[in-house]
Parts: structure tokens; C-alpha cells; sequence
């Protein structure tokens, strides 16, 4: 496909106007008929080579006698996957002056006798490959899971990591600009226990007043990330479920507690009543 200094190359899928199996559908799964004539295209492809409806472009056969071809954009579509352009069936074989031919079928079966309908296709000659809905869907979920959970195992490391260290290094800030503070309350029979709930009083209100602006801040950020994406294969939606919320905070707050625990022993350690031996 050629408009101007862009070029790309790409496939020409023909559909039957009648189609059920296999169907063009924008990310918000509408269903976008094929036009009588002209292309219906990619509106990602369209984008990067400046196209929109009513435009010409020029296509350029890559097999055969190599002709060209000026075809009309009828639409554009938003697809979550693939980097499409769609012509009637019957459109794209009078374009290329072809006979009547596909070379790919979509077939619903009945699915007790999927297995012997797979076992005859395998055994003709003139199918070249077979795959099923069910297959693909689970090779996608499985191949999606692995890699998604590695990097969430790892990017949750990092954040726990991170999350301690602050509240940790909050608290021993805290300490620090209290000690003599601590130290008078421990002369005056306050335990470390007591010193303790305290501080931690205090910092469970900072962490719990940060969890919200952390979610929205979180969502802004995976904004930015999945519009930084620039791929031609597929679109990403930004969708975030409660779930994934829930387990940032359980996150934050158990990392929370784990410093706290830190905290607890730093100050069973340390000696607040030297520190009001001080010289004046």
C-alpha cells in the first residue's frame, strides 16, 4: 500500500458480505459492515500514513504480474488486534479479476464430533492447517499469564522493597526529631511499647491517607505507559479491576506492618533515656 512517502505492506483480507464466523468489530466490539467497494482499513495504519475516508491509495500487487491498483477508503475501523484492511469478498476477486476462491474457512461445529472432524481435515490433502477457537484462546491465556505474572512478581518485589524503605526511613525521621521528646515520656514511666504505638499512630495515618492518591496516581501513570505504546500488531485498553487495587493496597499496608515491626526493635534497642544527657 503506497500514499504518498508512505509505504506499508500488508494483507487484503476478502469476507463474504454474509459472513457470521468472521466478522470486522472495533474495540467496543460494534460490528462494522463491509462497503460494496473500496477498502475498509486499520485505523492505526491509517493514522501513520496519513489516511482517512474518501482518500486513494495505490496497491501494489506482490505476486503475480505485480500490477497496481487504486482502491478508495471507505472507513476506518479501531481494531484491538491486527493491523487489518477489509474488502468484500466478491469485490476483492472482480479486483484482482480471480475466480471465486478463499483460502481460509471459518467452520462452526458441533463440538462432540470435533474430534473426528479434526482427524478427517488432517487427513485431506487440500487443508494445510487446522486450529481451533479453544486452542488458541488457551495458548494466548497461558503464553499472557506466564509473562504477566513474572513481572508482576517483580515489579511487586521492587514496590515492596521500596515501600519499606520509606516508611522505615519516615520512622527513624520521626524518632530522631522526637528522641528527647521520647525520652522525657520514658522518665515519666511510658514503655517502649507505648513509645512505639505512637509513632506508629502516626505513620499508619500517613500511609492510610496515601493509599488513594497512590491508586490515582497509579491509574495516571499505566495512562501514560499504555499511550506510550506504539505498536501496529495490537491495541492495549487501559482497564484496572478492583482486584488490582485491592492488592496494591493489602501491598502497601503489609509492607507497612513489616516496618513497623523493624521500627519496633530499633526502639527496644535504643536507649532514650541518655538522651537527656545532655550538656546545656
Amino acid at each position: 500500500m503506497k500514499h504518498g512517502q508512505f509505504t506499508k505492506e500488508l494483507a487484503v483480507t476478502g469476507i463474504p458480505a454474509n459472513a457470521e464466523l468472521r466478522r470486522v468489530a472495533d474495540q467496543t466490539r460494534r460490528i462494522i459492515p463491509l462497503p460494496l467497494s473500496g477498502v475498509l482499513l486499520n485505523a492505526n495504519i491509517a493514522r501513520k500514513m496519513n489516511l482517512g475516508p474518501g482518500d486513494s491509495v495505490d496497491l501494489e500487487l506482490l505476486e503475480g504480474n505485480r500490477r497496481h491498483i487504486a482502491v478508495t477508503i471507505t472507513h476506518v475501523v479501531d481494531e484491538i488486534l491486527g493491523q487489518g484492511c477489509y474488502m468484500r469478498l466478491d469485490a476483492l476477486n472482480d479486483l484482482l479479476g480471480e475466480e471465486h476462491s478463499i483460502n481460509t474457512a471459518a467452520l462452526r461445529i458441533d463440538t462432540l464430533k470435533q474430534n473426528t472432524i479434526i482427524e478427517r481435515l488432517k487427513a485431506s490433502s487440500q487443508v494445510a492447517a487446522i486450529g481451533t477457537r479453544e486452542a488458541t484462546l488457551k495458548i494466548f491465556y497461558e503464553m499472557m499469564s506466564r509473562s504477566m505474572l513474572a513481572m508482576i512478581t517483580v515489579i511487586l518485589i521492587f514496590a515492596a522493597a521500596i515501600s519499606v524503605g520509606v516508611v522505615y526511613n519516615t520512622a527513624m525521621i520521626l524518632l530522631s526529631e522526637r528522641t528527647f521528646e521520647l525520652g522525657s515520656l520514658r522518665i515519666l514511666g511510658f514503655t517502649n511499647a507505648a513509645v512505639f504505638e505512637m509513632i506508629a499512630a502516626e505513620l499508619a495515618t500517613i500511609v492510610a491517607a496515601s493509599l488513594i492518591p497512590g491508586c490515582v496516581f497509579g491509574y495516571a501513570l499505566a495512562w501514560v505507559l499504555m499511550n506510550t505504546v506504539d505498536t501496529e500488531q495490537f491495541s492495549l485498553r487501559l482497564m484496572i479491576s478492583n482486584r488490582t487495587y485491592v492488592t496494591a493496597m493489602l501491598t502497601a499496608m503489609g509492607t507497612a506492618l513489616l516496618s513497623f515491626f523493624i521500627l519496633f526493635f530499633r526502639i527496644r534497642k535504643m536507649d532514650l533515656v541518655s538522651v537527656l544527657k545532655v550538656r546545656e
